[in-house]
Parts: structure tokens; sequence; C-alpha cells
């Protein structure tokens, strides 16, 4: 009759049932809650306060990279070991293959410098070469131009021949004879020479039309050939004087005083002389003169004869040059061509 009281006030009272549970393991309720209050984490209780000192430190940046580097590490490590392992050979071949690679790479250098330095090398060669051939051009020309005016011809002008003056003239005007010279002063002959000379009276020195000359008016003779050192006579001219001192001087030169010895009308003597040369390759040549008389001298106080009077001259204030230094050095040539005259040299 007591134990079913006792049942039956159990299950009425479940807390009283829980106490005696309890109460017969050997704890009480108190003992249990604090307990579990102790034993219970941290992160399960939200309203418990976390201690500043408790909690862990932050780890820098660099370290975290580092220890995520090493995991990555370890699992390729974990990795490579499923594989087996490279033997002798293997590694033999590689080291001599890589061996070769750098070899080769190191000679493909060498290669590529060594050929840079034979263009560089050729380059200076060929600028040398060029250097030298234009030096050679050079000294050639000038040898050549050195030979040319040592053994070329060169007429130079030499002078006026006087041969005498004419006596008892028919018309009563006496005239001289004048010889314009040349001379030869090269070491070879000038060939195909062809002159011109002439001599009037003027105010001034000639144009240079009638330095050149009308066809009609041209004292040229045939070519001909001037020897080495050898002279050439020009003309004759025969100037009245009448032109040369503006009066008759008479058969016993009566006519001459102090007055016609001084000379106030200019007369003037020109001409050219165009020639070649035996030397090859060269061009045609010319020499040119001109003067006029400036006074009359005589030996005698009162002359008598032609040789007892001599001239004084003055060179024209142009044409007095030789070749290319003449201005109207083509203008002489393209009169001769259009005359049908040419004058010929070794080269053509």
């Amino acid at each position: 009759m007591n134990d079913e009281l006792i049942k039956g006030n159990q299950q009425h009272n479940p807390d009283n049932a829980a106490n005696a549970a309890n109460n017969a393991g050997g704890q009480s309720q108190q003992e249990r809650i604090v307990n579990s209050v102790i034993a219970a984490p941290t992160q399960n209780n939200p309203t418990r306060q976390t201690n500043p000192a408790e909690q862990k430190p932050h780890k820098p940046v660099g370290i975290r990279i580092w220890r995520s580097l090493w995991r990555r590490r370890k699992w390729r490590n974990i990795r490579k070991s499923d594989r087996p392992p490279i033997n002798w050979v293997e590694k033999s071949t590689l080291a001599v293959a890589f061996l070769v690679f750098v070899i080769t790479s190191i000679q493909a250098m060498i290669y590529y410098w060594q050929a840079d330095l034979m263009q560089k090398q050729i380059v200076q060669a060929q600028s040398a070469n060029r250097r030298q051939l234009v030096i050679a051009a050079e000294s050639n020309q000038i040898t050549r131009e050195a030979l040319e005016s040592v053994q070329r011809a060169f007429i130079t002008f030499k002078g006026v021949d006087t041969n005498g003056r004419n006596l008892n003239p028919p018309n009563g005007s006496h005239a001289w004879i004048f010889y314009p010279g040349v001379e030869n002063s090269g070491t070879t002959p000038a060939v195909a020479a062809i002159s011109y000379v002439t001599a009037k009276t003027l105010p001034s020195g000639p144009t240079e039309q009638q330095f050149i000359g009308p066809k009609t008016d041209h004292h040229v003779t045939v070519q001909y050939t001037v020897g080495p050192k050898a002279l050439q006579r020009l003309g004759p001219l025969y100037p009245k004087d009448i032109e040369m001192f503006g009066t008759d001087l008479g058969d016993d030169f009566s006519g001459y005083n102090s007055h016609t010895a001084v000379i106030n009308r200019k007369f003037f003597v020109w001409g050219w002389v165009a020639y070649g040369d035996v030397l090859p390759n060269t061009q045609p040549h010319i020499t040119e003169f001109c003067f006029h008389l400036a006074g009359v001298t005589s030996t005698v106080p009162r002359p008598s004869r032609a040789d007892q009077i001599g001239f004084m001259t003055l060179s024209c204030e142009h044409h007095n040059c030789t070749d290319q230094y003449c201005d109207d050095y083509k203008e002489i040539m393209q009169q001769l061509q259009s005359e049908g005259y040419r004058v010929k040299t070794n080269s053509q």
C-alpha cells in the first residue's frame, strides 16, 4: 500500500522524481547546474564576456602567405611522392642537353660578334679604299697636268718684227711691213695651227667681234705645224704712215719731227693662234695677243732710214691670255667650225 502511494506521488510530481534520482546518484541539482556552466564551451554561450587576454593574436599578412605556400609545397611533395623517382641516366641526359644548349648559345653569340666585327672591318676597308682611289685619281690628275704643262706645245707671243718700210710707193702712201711672231716654248710640236692677225687705228681697244674678226677680214693661213722651241712669223701686216703717225713721213723721213714722234692716236695690233698638241685626250689650245703703239724712238736726231726708228708698245687691257682662260675661247672655236676649219688633236 505504501509502495503504491510512493509511485503515485512520483507520477504526479516529476520534479520530485528527478530530485530523487539525483539524490540517488549522490549529486544535487545545484551541483549539476554549476558543472554544466563550467563545462559548456565559450562559443555556445553568447552571453559570456570574452577576456581580451584570452583572444588569439592577429597574424601578419606575410606569415599567412608563407603558411599558405608551405601548405601548397607539402601538397606538391605529396603529389610528387606518387611519381616514380628519376634515375641517373635521365638526369645525365638532361644535364648534357642543358650543357649543349649553353655552349650553342655562347657559340652563336661569338659568331654574331665576329660577324659584326667583320662587317665593320669591311666597311672601314671600303671607305679606306675609296679614299685611296680618290687620292690616286687626284695624284694621277696632278701628274698628268704636270706632264702636259712640261711636254705639251705652248705657243706664246714674242713681239713684232719690222722688216722695213717701202720706198717710192705708187700711190705716194708709205707703209711699214710688220711680222707678229709667236714661239712654241713646249717640248712637243703644235699641230694643225691656224692664226689670225690684223692691225687698225681705234679710239680704244677692239671689241669682241672685232677681235675675233669677220670671215671676209680673216688673215687665216693654211694649217701648219710649229716645232718645239721654234719661232713662227704671222702676217705680214702693212700699216701706213698716216695710220700710225697721222701723216706721211716721206721717202727721206722729212715728215718726222718731235710732234709726230708722240702718237696721239692708238694704233692696235691683235690676233690669235689656235692649235693642237700630240698628247692624247687634250682640248684644242688658243693663244691671244693684243697691243698698241705708245710712242716712237729714234737712234739719231733726224732718222733717214726705217731701221733708225723704233716703236714703244703697251698691252691691251684684254685678250692677252691662253686656252680656257680667254673669255672668247668658245666663240673663236665656233667661228672656226662655221668657216670650215677644225683644230684636230690626237683624241679626234
